[in-house]
């Protein structure tokens, strides 16, 4: 593994600082001018301590915030993670934290940006559209699930 994985002196902190990012994720999602689903999204360093973008469904740029139709694929919002992913001005590796996993196109977005891992609770309506094998690290998790995995990636200094 390269040196951007550093384990933490205290996992329990870094636990922690996932925690709080986690629920601004859900905070975030409270943005959304979607009828049908509220989605929220945070891309943060690998250390959960700088928060780099957020993003929120809703109605894109200059459209009137009532414009979404709430059907399902057809509703005109943007997603959250490419409103976050637009706003991202860093280059570094990068976890991407999101109140639902991510859809075919946010998938190749991800692919496509700094972001290496995407932690989210809910999965896509449609989980056989999902190209897993190509997004790289998307994991549905629970806090236990993060730290352990997040352990995994980590080189311990000699």
């Amino acid at each position: 593994m390269s040196a951007l994985y550093r384990a933490p002196a205290d996992m329990d902190r870094y636990a922690t600082k996932f925690r709080v990012m986690a629920d601004f994720a859900l905070r975030v999602a409270s943005l959304s001018t979607c009828k049908r689903l509220q989605v929220g999204a945070v891309i943060t360093d690998l250390n959960f301590q700088y928060v780099h973008a957020i993003g929120y469904n809703g109605a894109p740029a200059g459209r009137p915030n009532d414009s979404c139709t709430g059907e399902a694929g057809t509703c005109g919002c943007v997603h959250a993670e490419m409103n976050a992913i637009l706003k991202l001005r860093v280059f570094d590796p990068c976890f991407l934290i999101a109140t639902h996993s991510p859809c075919p196109h946010c998938s190749g977005m991800i692919l496509n940006s700094p972001v290496i891992h995407t932690f989210f609770w809910e999965p896509y309506r449609i989980p056989s559209s999902i190209p897993h094998t190509q997004i790289g690290e998307n994991i549905q998790c629970d806090l236990k699930t993060v730290v352990d995995y997040v352990k995994t990636l980590m080189t311990y200094p000699s």
